[in-house]
């Protein structure tokens, strides 16, 4: 899986995992004990996830076209679809991440 760093207009460093085959995005978290902080996965073309079989709770983080943040829901495992229309990508993260609506994310500039 392709791994990208991204920052945030507060200036926060994230490790980002794309989701870019369909069997990735089939996939997202699922097997997984937990979210590392300061990590993510990407799901770029989404509006919506599921938490079917994960293991741990997550911010599911909407994005718009431009990577900015237009809705944080808190899931719990099990939740069989969280959907935000509008929303032109998905990332998912440790639910204790503090991403707030309006907040944007861009690549890194390579070091």
């Amino acid at each position: 899986m392709k791994i990208v760093s991204f920052v945030d207009d507060v200036g926060r460093n994230w490790s980002v995992e794309v989701a870019g085959t369909r069997l990735q995005r089939m996939r997202g978290l699922l097997g997984r004990r937990g979210s590392a902080e300061g990590s993510a996965m990407l799901f770029p073309n989404a509006s919506a996830v599921h938490t079917i079989g994960m293991r741990f709770p997550i911010s599911v983080v909407f994005l718009d076209e431009d990577m900015r943040v237009i809705r944080v829901d808190r899931a719990p495992p099990g939740r069989a679809r969280i959907r935000c229309p509008g929303a032109g990508h998905v990332m998912e993260m440790d639910a204790s991440a503090r991403v707030e609506p309006g907040t944007s994310f861009s690549r890194s500039p390579s070091v």
